[in-house]
């Protein structure tokens, strides 16, 4: 149960400061932000007042999964030395 609890704990910890960077990217008011987004002022000045710099900033997987470079790896595409053989599976 504590895993669960751990894991709403993350998610509404994410789901405000997704609000919080929504918010500062767009340049209004408190107020006028909750008024459009309706969430309750209350809840989104405590956790705008208490996200530091540093939790807004920290990349998530997802951001870290869309910068990640992608590797492609050499592959050699050979003959079976079996060609014309079959393959017989016995039980």
């Amino acid at each position: 149960m504590l895993g669960a609890v751990s894991r709403e704990t993350s998610r509404k910890r994410q789901y405000w400061l997704d609000h919080v960077k929504q918010w500062k990217l767009r340049g209004l008011s408190k107020m006028q932000y909750c008024t459009r987004q309706g969430i309750k002022p209350s809840n989104f000045c405590y956790w705008s007042s208490n996200a530091s710099k540093v939790e807004l900033e920290k990349p998530t997987l997802s951001k870290l999964q869309e910068n990640a470079p992608i590797h492609f790896l050499p592959v050699n595409v050979t003959p079976s030395p079996l060609k014309n053989s079959r393959t017989c599976v016995s039980n």
